[in-house]
């Protein structure tokens, strides 16, 4: 699929320069409908996004840290890496907001808002300011049936988001945790990976 979607982004290129630098217009003819140059861009917008797709196994492997641990290294201090106090909280902010993005703000929307009698909201909801790990087991382990969030009823499924990373995990969730008035406070990778 990746080469004939490359094969189509070259043949693509080739039409549009033909046409752009041709002193008359080239007829643009791909499986026997003739396309404007505007489409073609289209396609090759279209096509350029399906090849930088990777399935979740090797997005996973990118974004595995490649040093070790702080904890491993003899210089390290000997508090806790578990201990929330010790998370750089405002590093795992950032990178729970693309985490969001990506994964979260379809359903609960950029805003945290939810969508109303369809996706609870995360902003002042009791998830992000209540227990630590029942808020990462519900992003870990998705969740269904009814709930209540901010006194209405919800009855829907979250899928769940084990294959992102503990650091990504806790990432996300400190930014749910800390972002829209929410009080509930930062979680660790570490904490993540005890619940898995």
């Amino acid at each position: 699929m990746l080469r004939f979607i490359k094969g189509f982004s070259a043949r693509a290129i080739d039409i549009l320069l033909q046409a752009r630098y041709a002193s008359e217009q080239v007829p643009t003819w791909i499986g026997g409908f003739r396309l404007k140059p505007t489409v073609i861009l289209l396609g090759l917008g279209l096509a350029l996004s399906l090849a930088g797709c990777q399935p979740a196994e090797e997005k996973k492997a990118e974004t595995t840290p490649s040093a070790p641990p702080a904890a491993e290294s003899p210089a390290a201090p000997t508090t806790q890496a578990a201990s929330p106090a010790a998370v750089d909280e405002a590093a795992l902010k950032a990178k729970g907001e693309k985490v969001y993005a990506a994964n979260c703000a379809s359903c609960h929307q950029a805003n945290g808002e939810g969508m109303p009698n369809v996706f609870p909201p995360l902003a002042g909801g009791e998830i992000p300011n209540g227990d630590a790990a029942e808020h990462i087991k519900t992003v870990l382990k998705g969740k269904s049936g009814p709930i209540t969030v901010k006194g209405k009823q919800y009855n829907g499924a979250m899928p769940p988001f084990s294959q992102l990373t503990d650091e990504d995990i806790a990432a996300v969730v400190t930014y749910e945790r800390t972002t829209w008035g929410n009080k509930g406070g930062a979680v660790s990778p570490d904490q993540v990976k005890a619940l898995r």
